[in-house]
């Protein structure tokens, strides 16, 4: 998309980080929504926390804790739920 000289916008990135994670892609998901967070994009509370858990599922927990810090770090909004995700994932 972006080689034929178009800009995807924050709902692009969302909706990729999405459909990633509800096909199991998890690690791209993960990159993606590192680089629409690099453009101060943070997907919806539900899709982030879609991918957290397919992380950790996915015996990626360690960048599961770090995205939630991240996002603690980046975005304040919604840090209580984050704080309850991030003590139910698997130590």
């Amino acid at each position: 998309m972006v080689s034929r000289g178009c800009k995807p916008d924050s709902e692009c990135y969302f909706t990729l980080i999405y459909y990633l994670c509800k096909g199991g892609d998890f690690e791209t998901a993960l990159s993606v929504c590192k680089e629409s967070m690099e453009k101060n994009w943070v997907p919806s509370f539900g899709i982030m926390k879609s991918l957290v858990n397919g992380l950790a599922k996915a015996s990626k927990v360690e960048e599961a804790k770090e995205l939630i810090k991240q996002v603690k770090e980046k975005f304040s909004r919604n840090v209580e739920l984050w704080n309850e995700v991030e003590a139910a994932l698997p130590q």
